[in-house]
């Protein structure tokens, strides 16, 4: 992914993000819960593996600030939320600072 689509990801993303309450109401049967991540787009993957049988997923944070995969890892993540906005909840955990965000 080149800088421009990345940029536009990140907008695209916040665009979504910026509408969603800060109080969630989920009215989903089932969904996976997914733990820090923390820059493994492995643990990604096999999250959206699992949930596949399930109506949404939900990131509890920590995307990024380790592992080898960051910039991929988060990537992943946003491009799920593009795909499935409404079945893709994304948590801001402790270590999504505002200066890194």
């Amino acid at each position: 992914m080149n800088r421009n689509e990345q940029f536009l990801l990140l907008k695209e993303c916040s665009d979504i993000l910026q509408t969603e309450p800060n109080l969630l109401k989920l009215r989903k049967k089932s969904a996976v819960v997914v733990g820090d991540v923390h820059g493994s787009k492995n643990a990604v993957l096999k999250a959206f593996e699992i949930s596949e049988s399930f109506e949404s997923v939900i990131f509890l944070g920590d995307y990024v600030d380790r592992g080898p995969h960051q910039i991929e890892t988060i990537n992943l993540v946003l491009s799920a939320k593009l795909d499935r906005p409404k079945n893709i909840i994304l948590l801001r955990g402790n270590h999504e600072l505002p200066y890194m965000n």
